[in-house]
C-alpha cells in the first residue's frame, strides 16, 4: 500500500545515505577510468580512447551523485512502518499490523547495500552493514530493514505491533 504522509504518533524516524567509504569508492572508479586508458594505449590511438571515456564517464558520474543523493527514510508510528527511497518515491509504502507475522533483530547481509532479493532475507532495503530487522509477512514473504539504531528500531516496531494486540 502506498500513502503520501505517514499517520500517527511518530515512534522511530531515520534517514540513512549510502555509506561514505561506498561514495568514495565510486569517485575513484571514475579517476581509474580516466587514468587508465591515457596510460596503456599507443599515442595513435587516442580518439579511439576518447569515445570510449565520452560513453563510460557520463554513466558513472550518474552512478555516483545517485549514491550522494538516494537515501532511505523509515518512520514506524502506531499505525505503521512506513519507508520510501528518496528522491525516487513520492509516495511511502506502508506495513500495516495485520501484514506482520514475526519480527527479529539480525545481522545485515554482508555488502548488500540498496533495494534488492537476497537469499535468506527476501527482499532488503539496506544503506547499513550492521543489523537491522527481519520482518517475515503473512503472505509468506521476507523483508528485511537496515538500521543505523537497530535496537530503538526494533523497540520502536515491536510498540507499534503490540498496540494492536
Amino acid at each position: 500500500m502506498k500513502v503520501s504522509e505517514p499517520t500517527g504518533v511518530i515512534l522511530f524516524e531515520e534517514v540513512q545515505h549510502f555509506p561514505k567509504w561506498l561514495k568514495l569508492f565510486m569517485i575513484c572508479s571514475v579517476l581509474i577510468t580516466l587514468a587508465v586508458p591515457f596510460l596503456s594505449v599507443q599515442k595513435n590511438h587516442y580518439n579511439k580512447v576518447w569515445l570510449a571515456l565520452a560513453i563510460a564517464i557520463p554513466i558513472q558520474l550518474i552512478l555516483y551523485f545517485s549514491f550522494i543523493y538516494i537515501k532511505l527514510e523509515k518512520i514506524v508510528t502506531r499505525n505503521g512502518l512506513f519507508y520510501r527511497w528518496l528522491p525516487l518515491q513520492k509516495k511511502f509504502s506502508v506495513l500495516l499490523q495485520p501484514d506482520i507475522k514475526k519480527i527479529e533483530l539480525r545481522q545485515s547481509p554482508m555488502f548488500q547495500y540498496g533495494y534488492g532479493i537476497f537469499p535468506g532475507f527476501g527482499q532488503y532495503h539496506n544503506m547499513s552493514n550492521g543489523k537491522g530487522i527481519q520482518l517475515w509477512l503473512v503472505n509468506g514473504r521476507k523483508v528485511f530493514f537496515g538500521s543505523d539504531d537497530p535496537l530503538s528500531f526494533e523497540k520502536s516496531v515491536r510498540e507499534f505491533l503490540s498496540t494492536f494486540k
